[in-house]
C-alpha cells in the first residue's frame, strides 16, 4: 500500500489555526482512488468522518471532510443549511483540470459573496458557519 503525505492541509491548518498543534494528514493513496470512507486524523486529538464523492453531491450533517474525486468531470457541492458552528473540509483530489463548484443550500453567503466558490485541482476549503455572515 502506498501512503501519501497531503502537504496543503498541514499548510492550511499551520496559516489558520496557528495556536492548534496540527500533524499532516497521513491518507492511504490506494483508498481514495477506490473510495475512502470513514475516518481520518487531522488535528491532533480530533477524529473526522470522511467521504470521498464523484459526481453531485449534497453535503450532510454527518459530514466533517469531503474529497471530491474529479477524474471523470467538474461538478457541484451543495452545502447544507447553515447550524451555527458547524465546520467542514471540501478538498478537490484531482488533477484532471476539472473543478468543484460549491454552492449555498440558499442564501446563505460563501466567503461573504453570495457567488458559488470553485475548487480547483488539489485546492480545499475549511468552512465554518457563522449565522450572521454564513459561510467563512
Amino acid at each position: 500500500m502506498s501512503y501519501q503525505y497531503y502537504p496543503k492541509e498541514q499548510d492550511f491548518l499551520d496559516r489558520h489555526n496557528p495556536k492548534k498543534p496540527s500533524i499532516p494528514i497521513l491518507l492511504w493513496f490506494d483508498d481514495i482512488i477506490n473510495g475512502l470512507n470513514g475516518a481520518v486524523s487531522v488535528d491532533v486529538g480530533e477524529l473526522q468522518n470522511t467521504k470521498v464523492v464523484s459526481n453531485t453531491y449534497t453535503v450532510l450533517s454527518t459530514d466533517n471532510v469531503i474529497f471530491c474525486d474529479t477524474t471523470s468531470g467538474a461538478f457541484t457541492v451543495t452545502l447544507p443549511a447553515l447550524i451555527q458552528s458547524t465546520r467542514y473540509k471540501i478538498v478537490n483530489i484531482g488533477t484532471s483540470g476539472n473543478d468543484v463548484t460549491l454552492a449555498s443550500n440558499g442564501s446563505e453567503l460563501i466567503f461573504g459573496s453570495s457567488a458559488n466558490e470553485v475548487l480547483h485541482d488539489l485546492e480545499n476549503f475549511d468552512l465554518n458557519g457563522d449565522l450572521t455572515v454564513g459561510w467563512n
